[in-house]
């Protein structure tokens, strides 16, 4: 067996078993991906004593195509939503991760200025005190271009390893010790974050009122959508004993039976224009006749597109009643650009949808294929982002955002 082989081989054996010993929980605690890293300095530690040396060169390779991947595909998943976290509880949130990365910075700086400790040897312990494997990454890289010899790097690697076991054991320490102090309630945390969570991405609900205002008596449900911003849908009519799925110049008639989807915060206006029939179920009752589909958006084309374009005609014979992304129902505005994957409910006859299929996409094929081709496009682009260099005053050596940075940020733009 060669070298090569051999040491695949190894990093194969020791992921399954960092895997499987992360996934592995005490009184409902576990370390997660840490796992892996103890498998890896034990892994390391026999193969030391036992007087085996795998190839460095793959190790190497490893290392920098893994984390490349890691931080790509990172930035791929958080990259669509992060703009629109920032303007709510992730601005808090991100000014109090970066004062934790300042005061780690000036402990570091003190740590270096009176223990003694090498440059190299502080950043590990800093890299390894944040758990943040693409810091050490971007510290190694930096390294190397001032020029620090492959020796005194490798430290960095070393003080790294020593650091990270002990910040996740006083992590789980701290925050179980935090627990008792304050008396918390996981549980009760739990619920009260999903309900925040549900306030401020309120759920869409169905609500069938009956049309008794002689004010809306010939009023177009276009201009009623208008009243209420779009926020609601009329997704089924029940006219006389006749089901329709009404388009915006649809004429509304006192004695109509609608079924609206909204949020539930419109409850009271609804409750204030409409006679609200909470017996009624207009959806089980012309299910034989009108039909709901949900559609995916997997055409990439449709990307972006806000749903005036998709809606077409006035006085087609479907309507979109809901729009779902990532679990969470939106209402069908006519500027919502829909995204890769989002989940289009459409109400009306399969053979007037069908159209609408087609333009959409809807293809679970598509939508569990990964698209290499523009992946590795990004992550190329990525890579060359982080070769360029830029100047910082008071530092003679150029610096760049390495393989960390470029790709990171390469894939936060293109995702979003």
């Amino acid at each position: 067996m060669s070298l090569t082989i051999l040491t695949i081989l190894c990093i194969c054996v020791t992921s399954f078993c960092g895997i499987f010993l992360g996934n592995l929980k005490f009184k409902g605690i576990s370390i997660g991906m840490g796992g892996v890293l103890f498998a890896g300095l034990i892994a390391g530690h026999f193969l030391h004593f036992g007087g085996k040396a795998l190839n460095a060169d793959v190790l190497a390779f490893l290392r920098e195509f893994g984390l490349i991947l890691f931080i790509y595909s990172m930035g791929l998943s958080v990259g669509p939503g992060i703009f629109a976290s920032l303007k709510k509880n992730g601005l808090t949130l991100n000014l109090i991760a970066l004062a934790v990365v300042a005061l780690g910075t000036l402990t570091a700086v003190v740590i270096y200025k009176f223990s003694g400790i090498s440059l190299s040897e502080t950043l590990g312990l800093y890299s390894g005190a944040v758990t943040s494997t693409p810091a050490l990454g971007a510290a190694q890289q930096i390294l190397g271009e001032l020029g620090v010899k492959a020796e005194e790097i490798a430290k960095s690697g070393l003080a790294y390893a020593l650091a990270y076991p002990f910040t996740i054991l006083s992590s789980i320490m701290v925050f179980i010790a935090l627990k008792f102090v304050c008396r918390v309630n996981i549980g009760d945390e739990v619920a009260s974050y999903e309900y925040r969570k549900a306030q401020d991405n309120p759920q869409m609900e169905a609500f069938n009122v009956v049309v008794n205002n002689p004010n809306f008596n010939g009023i177009e449900i276009g201009h009623f959508l208008k009243m209420v911003h779009y926020v609601m849908a009329v997704s089924r009519m029940k006219r006389g004993d006749e089901y329709l799925v009404p388009h915006e110049h649809t004429k509304l008639q006192v004695g109509d039976v609608l079924l609206l989807f909204g949020p539930k915060s419109y409850f009271e206006t609804v409750s204030m224009l409409f006679q609200v029939d909470p017996k009624r179920d207009l959806m089980a009752e012309s299910a034989n006749k009108i039909q709901s589909q949900t559609l995916r958006v997997t055409k990439p084309s449709r990307v972006g597109k806000p749903l005036r374009k998709i809606m077409g005609h006035a006085r087609r014979h479907w309507v979109i009643s809901r729009v779902i992304r990532n679990g969470i129902s939106l209402s069908p505005l006519p500027d919502l650009k829909l995204a890769y994957g989002d989940s289009v409910v459409v109400v009306g006859k399969a053979i007037d949808v069908l159209p609408l299929v087609r333009y959409l996409g809807n293809s679970t094929e598509a939508l569990n294929t990964t698209r290499f081709i523009p992946f590795f496009i990004g992550m190329m682009l990525g890579i060359l982002i982080g070769l360029i260099p830029f100047r910082l005053p008071g530092i003679e050596t150029p610096l760049t955002l390495g393989a960390s940075g470029g790709p990171l940020v390469t894939a936060l733009l293109l995702s979003y």
